[in-house]
């Protein structure tokens, strides 16, 4: 039993896919009880112990598309009338093209926009988590800073939270 309480991190870390959060920017700007400023929402997520996180925002009038990347956070800044829910679908079908990176990788979403979390869920097995940006913010957020453990606070299952 002893062996067994020693081999289980080991094992655990052996089977941990990667992961990559997808955060609708201008969605997440827009909602309740979140940050409401461009500057302190990306200076929020600067500091995540994820594998990737891709915070994505609409294009402006006279905008060219801009990616710039800090560690783990990639801040993608779209052209003149392209949207982030049409970026991230396509960002979240090229995992799902590449069969080696289907099996081998995980992607959660984070939006309230209701096409995109339908359109999302459809993507299954690489999509596993559909979080709204209040759950983000409370629940995963202060995980993904290590202030929590891995389980506080969490749903106990791999089901998706709407």
């Amino acid at each position: 039993m002893k062996l067994f309480a020693l081999l289980q991190p080991l094992l655990l870390a052996l089977g941990k896919k990667p992961t990559h959060w997808f955060l609708d920017g201008n969605n997440i700007l827009a909602h309740g009880k979140t940050v409401k400023d461009r500057e302190a929402l990306v200076a929020t997520l600067r500091d995540v112990k994820a594998e990737e996180v891709i915070l994505v925002f609409d294009g402006k009038a006279g905008q060219q598309t801009n990616i710039a990347q800090e560690d783990a956070l990639r801040t993608v800044d779209l052209g003149e009338g392209l949207e982030s829910d049409d970026y991230i679908k396509e960002e979240i079908e090229k995992f799902l093209q590449d069969p080696k990176t289907r099996r081998k990788h995980r992607v959660n979403l984070v939006s309230a926009d209701r096409e995109l979390r339908r359109k999302a869920k459809s993507f299954k097995p690489i999509v596993r988590t559909v979080v709204n940006p209040v759950t983000f913010f409370k629940k995963y957020l202060p995980r993904l800073k290590g202030l929590k453990g891995p389980n506080d606070n969490l749903p106990q299952s791999d089901d998706q939270e709407y």
